[in-house]
């Protein structure tokens, strides 16, 4: 087992410890109704469970954001992120919040053959809960902006398909929003490549498939918002991730906040605390860019 794979649980359950105090201190805006625990697969698993938000009182099919939790791969439920997607769906969404399994009790590729399972149940169902399946997106915090982009690009992109051994959804991504996504300036898995893809990592193809220089193209990625912070511990993946967009002439928006010494604009700041004024102003332009779209 490696180191992070020993110390992960340690380090997460502080961090678990903080959001359930985060949670609990918070209040859930009004006007948003939701449907708990559906399962995308049908083996009894928490992890394959999924919310469906929505607008009270809504007449007609909404546009679906797809939001995938963050947790370094290792850590995370779709709940810590439970007021987001309310704040998402005021702004006249669907939302529709996804687990996954975790590393290390699984590899990389089984979370990203969870997500494309999810996409799959999505592309099925999703009418029947009122959603328009004409406009769909997805939204990632950290390692959920890492699955994210590239579960988007694997759906899409023949070659990365049969590598992570998927079959296309039937979900048409109209745009994303990466908001401080875990990529390391090389654009492939960021921190925990031993413990998310097992020894000698580096030539496991499903580590490959994670090169986005290699494989992201404008024919298989959609419109992109990007968000991070000159705060945010992990800002060069964000950063990356624009340049790279711009080399690829995939066309993008990128929101990089400043130094705020009074009231830091830390790591995933508009997810953990979408009250405050720059989550208010970076959320209401997530959900612009993908009306613009």
């Amino acid at each position: 087992m490696s180191i992070v794979a020993k110390l992960g649980p340690r380090v997460w359950a502080k961090v678990e410890a903080a959001d359930n105090k985060r949670i609990s201190s918070q209040t859930l805006p009004e006007g948003v109704q939701a449907v708990l625990d559906v399962p995308y697969l049908e083996d009894g698993a928490k992890e394959h469970l999924l919310d469906i938000y929505t607008p009270d009182d809504f007449e007609k099919p909404l546009p679906l954001i797809i939001d995938i939790h963050g947790g370094g791969l290792m850590y995370g439920y779709k709940e810590i992120n439970k007021n987001f997607c309310y704040h998402l769906a005021r702004d006249g969404f669907m939302v529709i919040s996804i687990n996954y399994r975790l590393v290390p009790n699984v590899l990389y590729g089984d979370q990203v053959r969870d997500v494309l399972a999810a996409f799959r149940w999505i592309a099925q169902h999703g009418a029947e809960y009122g959603c328009d399946m004409e406009r769909v997106f997805v939204a990632g915090d950290s390692a959920g902006g890492q699955l994210c982009a590239h579960c988007t690009l694997v759906n899409n992109c023949p070659e990365l398909r049969q590598i992570y051994r998927v079959e296309e959804s039937g979900l048409n991504i109209r745009g994303v929003a990466l908001i401080c996504c875990m990529y390391s300036r090389k654009g492939k898995c960021a921190f925990i490549n031993g413990a998310a893809f097992g020894k000698r990592y580096r030539k496991h193809p499903e580590y490959e498939g994670t090169d986005l220089k290699k494989y992201l193209s404008a024919d298989y990625f959609p419109p992109a918002y990007i968000v991070t912070s000159d705060q945010d511990f992990i800002q060069e993946g964000s950063v990356y991730m624009e340049q790279l967009l711009r080399e690829k002439g995939i066309r993008h928006r990128f929101r990089n906040w400043g130094y705020n010494k009074q009231e830091p604009i830390e790591h995933v700041f508009n997810v953990a605390y979408p009250d405050r004024e720059e989550s208010v102003q970076t959320n209401h332009e997530i959900t612009d860019f993908f009306k613009e779209i």
